[in-house]
This record gives structure tokens, C-alpha cells and sequence, in this order.
């Protein structure tokens, strides 16, 4: 997993640039990442990338990533809608029929898309 700051933006966002393996072997080091950008940063911008195969337990902490980031008024968002296998994962677990239209915006950057 890479991590890039946004020069333009004095710092303020920070992308997670995050590639294969995407497993539950790397998710204890990923959810430390994820909430040190959180916690010093107003903007936090997760690029999977588009052939990187994310298992559940990923997927598991950028939602409640998403969750957390909303409670606390920050802004936390994929760089690019859900990828195939991503919305292959989602519908394995159950989620991609969710009627959330906020789940809906930040998976799938459509409110309609399911």
C-alpha cells in the first residue's frame, strides 16, 4: 500500500493508493494507515486499484472508514467507482442491493447504481 499527500491542497488531503494483495493478512497494517490519514488529515481519497481483488475484510474497513469519517465531519471517498471485482465482493457480502443512497454515492459514485 502507497500513500501520496496532495501538494496542492497545503496537505490537507491524503490519498491511499492501495494495491494488490488486498487480504485480510494486510488489513491490520491498512486500518493503521487509514486512521492516521483520518486523524490528520479534513480529506481522505482510497485509489484501489482497477485489478486489485479486495477481500471482505478490506472492504469491511473502508466502510466503516466511511462510516467513522461522516460521524466526524470528514471527507473520506473513492477516487474511482467500485470496480468490477470490488462489486463482485460487495454483492458476495450482501450489500450491493443496501438502499443507502450515501453507500450508494460513495461505492458506486451514483446514487442510483446498485
Amino acid at each position: 500500500m502507497n500513500m501520496t499527500s496532495d501538494p496542492d491542497n497545503q496537505g490537507q488531503r491524503q490519498t491511499l493508493q492501495l494495491a494488490a494483495p488486498l487480504s485480510i493478512r494486510s488489513v491490520e497494517a491498512m486500518h493503521e494507515v487509514v486512521k492516521n490519514a483520518l486523524m490528520d488529515h479534513v480529506e481522505v481519497v482510497v485509489d484501489i486499484e482497477t485489478d486489485a481483488v479486495p477481500d471482505l475484510s478490506i472492504l469491511q474497513l473502508i466502510e466503516a472508514a466511511r462510516l467513522y469519517a461522516a460521524s466526524v465531519g470528514k471527507s473520506f471517498r473513492l477516487q474511482n467507482p467500485a470496480s468490477v471485482s470490488v462489486r463482485k465482493t460487495l454483492a458476495r457480502a450482501g450489500l450491493v442491493s443496501k438502499d443507502d443512497a450515501d453507500f450508494n454515492r460513495f461505492w458506486f459514485h451514483d446514487e442510483g447504481s446498485r
